[in-house]
Order: structure tokens, then C-alpha cells, then sequence
């Protein structure tokens, strides 16, 4: 009976400075852990940029607050531009055309300039070349560059099969197509600002087109840099 007191005064100073046990913060926030029931719905909107949190340092969701009708209007704004895609399309014509045999060949087309803020995004690639050779056979590849300095560098992503395209009866006409790219999607960071181009080349040999017709598409979606709960 005497050592109660002392076993309590124990266990009450080990409670005291024995340090806390806490689950993992949820994304990042210090006020949200993986077991809050609500951490997938953070997650999902955190994934998206739909909210940055209530303060920076530290990093805080402020679960429990009130939101304005402002600070929705922007949450829904967010929302909006995370979950619908950016399609850049570019068609181009030219009349007559050499196509270099070596690497990086020759621009067709271009899009215009995206800047990406925010969040990360990624880019997939679609677009068809059509021509016709002037003599056959011909050999035509298109591939996939893109530009961060406004069209000045020029930086490979990834190139479509290559194809022989002889032409009707090695006469001087015939039609060119390509499509489908092998290149997989292209991240893209946010503070810099992408041009996309397709370039094609003769694959060894210089060749003459004429009555080219470049169509280039890229789709640009939100990165979900991190899948959450709600994705699957």
C-alpha cells in the first residue's frame, strides 16, 4: 500500500514527457492525418490544386473553418480548369516541300504557346501528316518536339512508325498519312511554358512533297500527381 503513491507519480510522469504518437499527415497538411475519415477528399482536391490550405508554414488545411462564398467561388473555379482538358489544335498547308533526310528534318506545324500554372499537367499527342510525293517511292516519318524558349530549342519526345509511301504506279502522285505517336504522355511543370511541333524527316534520303497538310493535336490534362482513395 505504501508504493501506490509512488507508482502513480510514475506512470503520470511517464503520460507527461513521453512523446506523443501521431498518425502520418494527409498530403502534407499538419492539421489532417490518414485517419481522419475525410483524408481521401482532401487528398483528391489537394491532387487537383483545388486548394493550396488556410496558411503555408505550417501547412494547414483548416478542416473545421468556415468558407466564404468567395473562397468557394475560387474552389469551384480551380475545380473546373483541373478536371476539364486543354486541347491545342493546329492545321497547317504547304504548297511544296523537301523533306531533309537527317535529324530534326523540318517543322510542319506548331501550337501555340501553353503556360502551365498551378499543378503539374500532362500532354498526350495526336495528329495526321497528308501529302503527296513528287516521285516515288518516298519515305516520310513524323515525330514529336517540343519548345519551352518560344520555338528556339526544339527538344525530342517521341516519333510515329515509319511507312513508304511509292505513290500510284511510282507516278507522281500519291497520298501520305501517319498517325498514332509512340512517344507516352509528357509531364509538364508548372512556371514554364511548352510549344508542341511536328517535325518530319526522309529517313536517310531528301524527298519532294507538294499539297502537305499538317493537323496536330495535343490534350493537356491535370497530372493527379498522386492517386487517392477516391480514384479507384
Amino acid at each position: 500500500m505504501r508504493f501506490r503513491p509512488l507508482l502513480f507519480a510514475t506512470v503520470v510522469a511517464l503520460s507527461v514527457f513521453a512523446p506523443a504518437s501521431r498518425a502520418q499527415p494527409c498530403v502534407g497538411f499538419t492539421d489532417v492525418t490518414v485517419a481522419d475519415s475525410f483524408c481521401g477528399s482532401v487528398e483528391w482536391i489537394r491532387n487537383r490544386g483545388v486548394t493550396q490550405g488556410c496558411t503555408a508554414v505550417p501547412l494547414e488545411y483548416c478542416p473545421f473553418g468556415n468558407v466564404t462564398r468567395a473562397q468557394m467561388a475560387l474552389f469551384m473555379h480551380r475545380l473546373g480548369k483541373a478536371l476539364t482538358p486543354v486541347v491545342l489544335h493546329k492545321q497547317a498547308s504547304v504548297a511544296n516541300l523537301t523533306v531533309p533526310g537527317p535529324l530534326p528534318g523540318v517543322l510542319m506545324c506548331a501550337t501555340d504557346d501553353y503556360a502551365v500554372t498551378d499543378f503539374p499537367r500532362i500532354a498526350r499527342f495526336n495528329a495526321t501528316f497528308l501529302g503527296t510525293p513528287s516521285s516515288g517511292p518516298s519515305w516520310l516519318q513524323g515525330f514529336w518536339r517540343y519548345s519551352t524558349d518560344a520555338g528556339v530549342t526544339w527538344n525530342y519526345v517521341g516519333n510515329f512508325p515509319v511507312d513508304t509511301f511509292p505513290g500510284r504506279d511510282w507516278a507522281d502522285y500519291g497520298q501520305v498519312a501517319g498517325a498514332t505517336v509512340l512517344a507516352p504522355p509528357m509531364a509538364l511543370s508548372p512556371g514554364s511554358t511548352y510549344r508542341f511541333g511536328l517535325f518530319v524527316n526522309g529517313m536517310g534520303g531528301s524527298y519532294a512533297f507538294h499539297a502537305m497538310i499538317c493537323q496536330l493535336e495535343v490534350t493537356i490534362q491535370n497530372a493527379n500527381p498522386a492517386s487517392s482513395p477516391l480514384d479507384d
